[in-house]
């Protein structure tokens, strides 16, 4: 019975909770590094115990966890995924976070390694929970498993990592804060006592607290309004990201109309692109000499009621978006980057399916339900999450991209 009443929901939030944990004991210090490594340690072991702490208030392990949990087990799941893209993805640990692979026996000189000294009796309590978890769930969570080990060599990059850490964990204590009580216990308690009882044997508790907590629950499970999806988006699109398409220069009349035309076999020969349109698959690409009107044809194509006609049959009943990308290797960064890209195209998709946003940008959805005034743009780590979590996305429909300028590109 005890089994039974374990959540899965929660189940699954414990064990990803668990390969995050794993994950901290990957990180060492350069021997270069000597006088800096306690303020590296100090600073990774804070965010470790910050976690470890969530957890014990949430008694995430417990068969009597904060009912809270299961309200929002999606948004945690996210973070959660989000945190351990942070500390596992080998490309942004290299090149973003300033980390290098450490060799075999990197982490086993205890004078290096990110021993936790503050986390420790945390991380001993969670151990003996997580193993008596295991046990009552009956359902053995694979771990992280073999993972590459890091060594710290650029302590500025480093930081980055850690300000990443923190405002994830930062928003799980904002999600489910820390309480004395579940409200439930604090609604039964409440309901039982004499008008001037409360815990204490003082006044009763602050009705305005018990509204808010009440009203906190309450907030988690809403929708974004429009107006607020509106503000989310806005964060995610760069104010230059349309500038090149627009500018470019409109087709001369009739310039053009042999791309949306079948070949004809008297002129050199392509391959059919008002077939591919309709129903083809993969890649058109379209190539030619510098200056030879690439990006006035793309404008053409992506603003001729043809193309959107022929696409049209290729979508059938499905929804259909067709998004554009027009790099300048003379612009801003964003116009020439795979991030600019990568933003281009989630704001476009996000934009047609908005429903989408609370599962593959997490972070941004509950700083807007919050309504929080200064949300940032997607972090590259959040940016790489949304795309994963798109192909788990049912109801997208079909969408074709047009991207323009691929010799324009600055980057690998």
């Amino acid at each position: 019975m005890e089994a039974a009443g374990l959540a899965i929901g929660v189940i699954g939030l414990a064990g990803a909770f668990k390969d995050i944990i794993d994950l901290f004991a990957l990180f060492t210090a350069s021997r270069s590094m000597v006088n800096d490594f306690a303020l590296l340690e100090t600073k990774l072991d804070i965010e470790k115990t910050r976690l470890l702490k969530w957890a014990e208030s949430v008694k995430l392990l417990a068969t009597d966890y904060d009912k809270r949990l299961d309200d929002i087990t999606l948004s945690l799941t996210n973070i959660f995924a989000c945190i351990r893209v942070l500390l596992g993805d080998a490309s942004n640990l290299k090149e973003k976070y300033g980390l290098a692979e450490a060799p075999a026996q990197g982490l086993t000189d205890s004078s290096q390694a990110l021993s936790a000294r503050d986390s420790a009796p945390w991380m001993e309590k969670f151990v003996r929970d997580f193993a008596a978890f295991q046990i009552r769930a009956r359902q053995e969570k694979p771990s992280v498993g073999m993972r590459l080990k890091w060594v710290i060599r650029d302590k500025e990059k480093f930081q980055g990592l850690i300000t990443e850490l923190e405002y994830f964990i930062s928003k799980l204590r904002e999600l489910v804060p820390s309480a004395p009580q579940s409200l439930n216990t604090l609604g039964r308690r409440h309901n039982s006592k004499r008008p001037n009882d409360s815990e204490d044997g003082g006044s009763n508790p602050d009705p305005k607290r018990v509204k808010m907590l009440f009203t906190g629950a309450q907030l988690i499970s809403d929708e974004l309004t429009e107006s607020q999806i509106n503000k989310l988006l806005r964060c995610i699109r760069f104010h230059s990201m349309d500038d090149r398409r627009l500018n470019v220069s409109l087709a001369h009349s009739n310039t053009f109309g042999w791309a949306l035309q079948p070949p004809n076999g008297t002129t050199h020969r392509w391959n059919d692109l008002t077939q591919w349109l309709r129903s083809g698959s993969g890649v058109y690409w379209i190539c030619g000499k510098a200056g030879g009107g690439k990006s006035t044809l793309m404008r053409y194509l992506y603003d001729h009621p043809t193309t959107r006609a022929l696409l049209s049959q290729w979508a059938g009943s499905e929804k259909l978006l067709v998004g554009s990308h027009f790099f300048w290797n003379l612009g801003q960064p964003e116009q020439k980057t795979q991030h600019g890209l990568q933003r281009s195209i989630l704001y476009q998709i996000l934009h047609h399916k908005s429903s989408a946003i609370r599962d593959v940008l997490p972070r941004l959805y509950a700083d807007a339900l919050s309504g929080q005034h200064d949300t940032n743009s997607p972090s590259a780590a959040e940016i790489d999450f949304a795309y994963r979590a798109l192909q788990q996305v049912s109801g997208l429909g079909k969408i074709c991209l047009l991207i323009d300028g691929m010799d324009e590109f600055d980057g690998r």
